[in-house]
Protein backbone atom coordinates (compact mmCIF):
# COMPACT_ATOMS: atom_id res chain seq x y z
CA UNK A 1 0.00 0.00 0.00
CA UNK A 2 1.48 3.62 -1.18
CA UNK A 3 1.50 6.50 1.82
CA UNK A 4 2.52 9.02 -0.10
CA UNK A 5 -0.60 10.25 -1.98
CA UNK A 6 -2.58 10.58 1.61
CA UNK A 7 0.51 12.22 2.73
CA UNK A 8 0.17 15.29 0.52
CA UNK A 9 -3.07 15.48 0.83
CA UNK A 10 -2.20 15.87 5.00
CA UNK A 11 -0.04 18.37 4.33
CA UNK A 12 -2.65 20.53 2.04
CA UNK A 13 -5.09 19.79 4.52
CA UNK A 14 -2.83 20.82 7.67
CA UNK A 15 -3.47 18.43 9.39
CA UNK A 16 -1.62 15.03 10.62
CA UNK A 17 -1.07 12.45 8.19
CA UNK A 18 -3.36 9.11 8.49
CA UNK A 19 -2.43 5.96 7.18
CA UNK A 20 -4.06 2.67 7.03
CA UNK A 21 -2.11 -0.32 7.93
CA UNK A 22 -1.40 -2.13 10.63
CA UNK A 23 2.40 -2.18 11.99
CA UNK A 24 4.67 -5.01 11.14
CA UNK A 25 8.14 -5.74 11.60
CA UNK A 26 10.75 -4.65 9.00
CA UNK A 27 12.30 -8.00 7.39
CA UNK A 28 14.17 -5.93 4.97
CA UNK A 29 14.59 -2.40 2.98
CA UNK A 30 14.18 -2.21 -0.28
CA UNK A 31 15.06 1.58 -2.34
CA UNK A 32 13.70 2.12 -6.03
CA UNK A 33 14.57 4.23 -8.22
CA UNK A 34 17.86 5.98 -7.41
CA UNK A 35 20.01 6.96 -10.12
CA UNK A 36 22.19 9.34 -9.14
CA UNK A 37 22.00 9.07 -5.24
CA UNK A 38 22.92 6.20 -2.75
CA UNK A 39 20.72 3.90 -0.87
CA UNK A 40 22.84 4.77 1.77
CA UNK A 41 21.56 8.10 1.86
CA UNK A 42 17.86 7.09 1.68
CA UNK A 43 19.10 4.73 4.84
CA UNK A 44 20.63 7.77 6.50
CA UNK A 45 17.45 9.40 6.61
CA UNK A 46 15.62 6.74 7.85
CA UNK A 47 13.84 6.96 11.22
CA UNK A 48 13.45 3.17 11.03
CA UNK A 49 15.67 0.10 10.32
CA UNK A 50 15.34 -3.98 9.98
CA UNK A 51 13.67 -5.25 12.65
CA UNK A 52 12.13 -2.64 13.88
CA UNK A 53 8.13 -2.29 13.59
CA UNK A 54 6.80 0.29 11.20
CA UNK A 55 4.15 2.40 12.14
CA UNK A 56 1.78 5.09 10.97
CA UNK A 57 4.50 7.79 12.46
CA UNK A 58 6.91 5.71 11.42
CA UNK A 59 6.06 6.54 7.46
CA UNK A 60 5.20 10.49 7.97
CA UNK A 61 8.61 11.02 9.61
CA UNK A 62 10.04 9.25 6.72
CA UNK A 63 8.69 10.69 4.22
CA UNK A 64 8.83 14.08 5.58
CA UNK A 65 12.44 13.27 5.88
CA UNK A 66 13.45 12.44 2.12
CA UNK A 67 11.39 14.96 1.34
CA UNK A 68 13.40 17.68 3.22
CA UNK A 69 16.77 16.42 1.46
CA UNK A 70 15.83 18.22 -1.73
CA UNK A 71 17.30 15.58 -3.16
CA UNK A 72 13.78 14.06 -4.80
CA UNK A 73 10.77 15.38 -5.73
CA UNK A 74 8.33 12.32 -5.42
CA UNK A 75 8.88 9.86 -2.39
CA UNK A 76 6.40 7.07 -1.78
CA UNK A 77 6.46 3.96 0.99
CA UNK A 78 5.13 0.80 0.08
CA UNK A 79 4.95 -2.59 2.16
CA UNK A 80 5.67 -5.66 0.44
CA UNK A 81 4.74 -8.12 2.83
CA UNK A 82 7.37 -7.60 5.35
CA UNK A 83 9.85 -5.64 3.52
CA UNK A 84 9.65 -1.87 3.51
CA UNK A 85 10.05 -0.44 -0.18
CA UNK A 86 10.90 3.11 -0.44
CA UNK A 87 10.22 4.89 -4.12
CA UNK A 88 11.95 7.85 -5.28
CA UNK A 89 12.27 9.96 -8.18
CA UNK A 90 15.18 12.13 -7.92
CA UNK A 91 15.82 15.58 -8.62
CA UNK A 92 18.41 16.37 -11.89
CA UNK A 93 21.94 17.42 -10.54
CA UNK A 94 23.64 19.98 -12.85
CA UNK A 95 26.86 18.10 -14.59
CA UNK A 96 28.17 20.82 -16.50
CA UNK A 97 27.80 24.76 -17.18
CA UNK A 98 29.26 25.97 -20.50
CA UNK A 99 29.08 29.35 -22.42
CA UNK A 100 28.83 29.87 -26.12
CA UNK A 101 29.67 33.41 -27.82
CA UNK A 102 31.46 34.75 -24.18
CA UNK A 103 34.68 37.03 -25.22
CA UNK A 104 34.63 39.88 -22.51
CA UNK A 105 34.51 37.89 -19.49
CA UNK A 106 36.85 34.95 -18.11
CA UNK A 107 34.61 31.62 -17.80
CA UNK A 108 35.41 31.09 -14.36
CA UNK A 109 34.55 34.84 -13.48
CA UNK A 110 31.18 33.74 -14.89
CA UNK A 111 30.65 30.08 -12.91
CA UNK A 112 31.20 32.38 -9.49
CA UNK A 113 28.62 35.51 -10.12
CA UNK A 114 26.23 31.77 -10.67
CA UNK A 115 27.51 30.03 -8.27
CA UNK A 116 26.54 32.67 -5.71
CA UNK A 117 22.96 32.56 -6.90
CA UNK A 118 22.65 29.13 -6.17
CA UNK A 119 23.55 27.51 -9.92
CA UNK A 120 26.50 25.23 -10.23
CA UNK A 121 28.06 22.02 -11.30
CA UNK A 122 26.80 19.23 -8.86
CA UNK A 123 24.32 21.42 -7.32
CA UNK A 124 20.31 20.18 -7.89
CA UNK A 125 18.64 21.78 -10.89
CA UNK A 126 15.83 24.14 -10.22
CA UNK A 127 14.55 25.78 -13.12
CA UNK A 128 13.78 28.86 -11.39
CA UNK A 129 17.34 30.07 -11.01
CA UNK A 130 17.42 29.93 -14.89
CA UNK A 131 16.28 33.30 -15.10
CA UNK A 132 18.07 34.22 -12.39
CA UNK A 133 21.19 33.39 -13.42
CA UNK A 134 20.73 34.65 -17.30
CA UNK A 135 19.32 38.26 -15.49
CA UNK A 136 23.00 37.83 -13.95
CA UNK A 137 24.72 37.46 -16.76
CA UNK A 138 23.47 40.64 -18.19
CA UNK A 139 23.73 42.22 -15.18
CA UNK A 140 27.86 41.55 -15.62
CA UNK A 141 27.54 42.96 -19.69
CA UNK A 142 25.41 45.98 -18.99
CA UNK A 143 28.09 46.88 -16.30
CA UNK A 144 30.22 47.28 -19.71
CA UNK A 145 28.02 49.40 -21.88
CA UNK A 146 26.99 46.04 -23.54
CA UNK A 147 23.10 47.21 -23.75
CA UNK A 148 22.10 44.98 -26.46
CA UNK A 149 23.48 41.20 -24.97
CA UNK A 150 20.99 38.37 -25.47
CA UNK A 151 21.31 35.25 -23.71
CA UNK A 152 20.01 32.06 -24.43
CA UNK A 153 19.84 28.87 -22.38
CA UNK A 154 19.41 25.54 -23.18
CA UNK A 155 19.26 22.11 -20.84
CA UNK A 156 20.10 18.90 -21.90
CA UNK A 157 19.22 15.85 -20.31
CA UNK A 158 22.25 13.22 -19.80
CA UNK A 159 22.57 10.18 -18.23
CA UNK A 160 21.83 9.44 -14.63
CA UNK A 161 19.31 11.63 -14.05
CA UNK A 162 21.60 15.09 -14.68
CA UNK A 163 21.59 17.52 -17.49
CA UNK A 164 24.22 19.89 -19.21
CA UNK A 165 22.99 23.97 -19.15
CA UNK A 166 24.63 26.20 -21.96
CA UNK A 167 24.14 29.88 -21.99
CA UNK A 168 24.43 30.67 -25.24
CA UNK A 169 25.67 34.89 -25.27
CA UNK A 170 25.21 37.20 -27.86
CA UNK A 171 27.21 40.00 -26.81
CA UNK A 172 25.13 42.36 -29.37
CA UNK A 173 28.23 44.35 -31.01
CA UNK A 174 30.60 47.24 -29.73
CA UNK A 175 30.03 48.84 -26.33
CA UNK A 176 27.79 51.69 -25.89
CA UNK A 177 28.27 54.42 -23.40
CA UNK A 178 25.18 55.24 -21.51
CA UNK A 179 25.63 59.26 -21.98
CA UNK A 180 24.70 57.60 -25.96
CA UNK A 181 21.72 55.68 -25.00
CA UNK A 182 20.52 59.02 -23.26
CA UNK A 183 20.16 60.75 -26.72
CA UNK A 184 18.80 57.91 -28.79
CA UNK A 185 15.81 58.17 -30.71
CA UNK A 186 15.34 61.53 -29.85
CA UNK A 187 13.17 63.85 -32.46
CA UNK A 188 14.07 66.90 -33.89
CA UNK A 189 11.87 69.97 -35.28
CA UNK A 190 13.53 72.28 -37.25
CA UNK A 191 12.31 76.51 -37.09
CA UNK A 192 9.64 77.04 -39.16
CA UNK A 193 9.09 73.28 -39.97
CA UNK A 194 5.94 71.16 -38.59
CA UNK A 195 7.74 68.57 -40.18
CA UNK A 196 9.65 66.27 -37.46
CA UNK A 197 12.37 64.03 -37.82
CA UNK A 198 13.28 60.85 -36.01
CA UNK A 199 17.04 61.08 -36.10
CA UNK A 200 18.85 57.58 -35.30
CA UNK A 201 22.13 57.54 -33.66
CA UNK A 202 25.08 56.18 -31.61
CA UNK A 203 26.35 59.20 -30.13
CA UNK A 204 26.20 63.02 -29.59
CA UNK A 205 28.89 63.77 -32.94
CA UNK A 206 26.27 61.37 -35.21
CA UNK A 207 23.68 63.53 -34.40
CA UNK A 208 24.71 66.62 -34.91
CA UNK A 209 25.81 65.88 -38.48
CA UNK A 210 22.72 63.69 -39.35
CA UNK A 211 20.70 66.87 -37.88
CA UNK A 212 23.05 69.07 -40.36
CA UNK A 213 22.32 67.35 -43.34
CA UNK A 214 18.68 68.01 -42.97
CA UNK A 215 18.70 71.37 -42.21
CA UNK A 216 21.63 72.46 -43.54
CA UNK A 217 20.50 76.37 -43.61
CA UNK A 218 19.59 76.08 -39.54
CA UNK A 219 22.98 74.19 -38.57
CA UNK A 220 25.36 76.43 -40.26
CA UNK A 221 25.81 73.69 -42.64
Amino acid sequence: MVFHRWFCAAILAAAAPVFAIEPFVIKDIRVEGIQRTEAGTVFSYLPVKVGDTMSDEKAAQAIRALFGTGFYKDVSIEADGNVLVIAVQERSSIAQVEFTGIKEFDKDQLLKSLRQIGLSEGRIFDRSQLDRAEQELKRQYLSLGRYAVVVTTTITPLERNRVAVNFTVDEGGCRENPRDQHHRGEVFRGAGSDRPVRVAHTGVDDLVEQARSVFPSETGG
